[in-house]
């Protein structure tokens, strides 16, 4: 069934429509929340969190932008909001990111299958805030330039420049690695 008519049963009360919505969207919040989280347990209380909220807000979705990036602006928000409130930053180490869920083959995906995942994940993670969320909407999540602007409430042009800077940062802090998902990277920002 077509997710637009999904939602619209949904705005309507029908429950089974709405737990076809979280079924299909769920691992992949879920999975971007993990990625930014210090442990399993926050992701998952902010994952419930942004689905209270989205369910709480469904009646005022409008159908101006996909389903799927009105809920990763929602998560993005829980995210920002428990970050502020928790004022704390923590280092993630080894099993950290060997615990992250992925979907499809992307360039971090061929990155880890070559041995060299560890130290970009680990990389992105030490970029400033702005471009951490940046990369990893538009390439782990795979949202384009425009869906990645609408979450994070910003330009598509700053989208691109946070993207521009934080491959370049990337690029410079692994300049001894050079098969390191730069050009792969680069490819699928031109296609963007």
């Amino acid at each position: 069934m077509r997710e637009t008519h999904l939602v619209r049963m949904a705005q309507n009360g029908d429950e089974t429509a709405a737990v076809t919505l979280v079924e299909r969207h769920y691992r992949r919040i879920y999975a971007y929340l993990r990625r930014l989280s210090p442990d399993a347990a926050t992701a998952e209380d902010l994952t419930q969190e942004t689905f209270l909220k989205a369910w709480v807000a469904l009646p005022s979705y409008r159908h101006s932008c996909r389903f799927s990036t009105w809920l990763y602006s929602i998560a993005y928000h829980a995210f920002v909001d428990r970050h502020r409130r928790d004022a704390r930053t923590e280092r993630r180490d080894e099993p950290w990111w060997e615990a992250l869920a992925a979907d499809g083959d992307d360039p971090y995906s061929t990155a880890a299958r070559n041995g060299e995942g560890l130290a970009l994940y680990e990389a992105v993670h030490r970029l400033d805030d702005d471009k951490r969320q940046t990369i990893v909407l538009h390439y782990y999540e795979g949202l384009s330039l425009r869906e990645t602007a609408r979450v994070l409430g910003v330009a598509p042009s700053t989208v691109k420049y946070r993207l521009s800077q934080g491959l370049a940062l990337l690029r410079s802090g692994m300049a001894d690695e050079p098969r390191v998902c730069s050009t792969e990277m680069h490819e699928e920002e031109e296609s963007t």
